[in-house]
């Protein structure tokens, strides 16, 4: 009647139909496992991220603490130097004032 039907198709149809269940299942299974990975994912990077952000405050803490301990030094090492100077000076002056006794 003029419809070409392949009987063999027909005759695999069961088996056909496990085959699309079987990717079916396991399509369904790898989305699953994706979302799973997605979310492990998220957890680990927002605890990664967490670590990071803790560990960048603490080096910024560390940072300011050191500019801190630097500045000190500066000035540390600028008042040294004035009492040296200071002390250069009286020494000067006393020099002088004893070989201005000697001489007289």
């Amino acid at each position: 009647m003029g419809a070409n039907l392949d009987l063999s198709v027909a005759a695999n149809l069961p088996e056909q139909n496990m085959v699309v269940v079987l990717l079916t299942e396991l399509i369904n299974f790898q989305n699953e496992l994706i979302a799973r990975l997605e979310e492990v994912d998220a957890h680990y990077s927002a605890q990664l991220t967490t670590k990071i952000n803790d560990t960048l405050n603490k080096m910024h803490e560390y940072s300011r603490r050191l500019q801190t301990l630097n500045r000190n030094i500066l000035e540390l090492t600028k008042r040294v130097r004035l009492i040296l100077l200071r002390t250069q000076a009286l020494t000067k002056e006393k020099t002088e004032a004893v070989n201005l006794l000697v001489i007289s």
